[in-house]
């Protein structure tokens, strides 16, 4: 990261991770105010320390700042921002309660098994935004009407109406969760099973990736 430079969202998770605690503690040192969010503390180096970074051409500071937070001064949860508005939610900082994310991907997975076609649009309206973004096996496609077109092919399976169940504990690290799923259709039909990663912003899926099928280990 550099100075000066607008700070692009990182391409892997663990990037993301990281690039969210620097922009945060960022933001928490720099905020203006009559409240004190957080103090940094300057550790100075050793000897040892300073002669390694010497040999390896380290000429900068060779103190160590500590940030420590003052938590029970903390800001409101919307003042600690985003990437940008679409993605503002107030579990950004603090972040997001697991069973909120349980809740809205077990509503999702139950439009899979409602009683009737007709009430999947209502299931999936209480666990996705209206503009989510669905990476299924055909591709990418926006929306609830793109979901619900998904939903409805997979209940309507040549081989009869069959159930969807999560077969894991749901991971969640931050913002994003991942859990695995089957689908078994009666008398013994065909299996599918699978892992969904989805993205929740605020307490609803604003992104499903679905991967459909188990991965084949390696050729011995």
């Amino acid at each position: 990261m550099s100075l000066g430079v607008a700070l692009r969202c990182p391409r892997n998770l663990y990037g993301l991770w990281w690039a969210h605690v620097v922009r945060t503690a960022w933001r928490l040192i720099t905020r203006q105010g009559k409240t004190v969010l957080a103090d940094i503390e300057a550790v100075p180096r050793d000897r040892a320390g300073r002669r390694r970074d010497a040999r390896t051409g380290i000429t900068g500071p060779s103190e160590v700042r500590i940030v420590h937070v003052h938590a029970a001064r903390h800001p409101p949860a919307s003042e600690c921002g985003s990437w940008d508005e679409r993605t503002r939610n107030p579990w950004y900082y603090w972040g997001m309660p697991e069973e909120t994310a349980r809740s809205a991907i077990d509503t999702f997975i139950s439009a899979f098994n409602a009683s009737d076609d007709s009430h999947v649009t209502a299931l999936l309206s209480q666990a996705l935004t209206s503009d989510v973004v669905f990476w299924g096996p055909l591709g990418r496609s926006e929306g609830i009407g793109a979901v619900e077109r998904f939903v409805l092919d997979i209940r309507r399976h040549p081989a009869g109406t069959g159930t969807m169940v999560r077969c894991s504990a749901v991971d969640m690290p931050d913002e994003w969760a991942r859990y695995q799923w089957v689908f078994t259709t009666p008398d013994g039909g065909p299996r599918l099973a699978g892992t969904d990663v989805v993205h929740l912003r605020r307490s609803l899926i604003d992104q499903v990736i679905v991967f459909a099928g188990e991965i084949e280990p390696f050729a011995s």
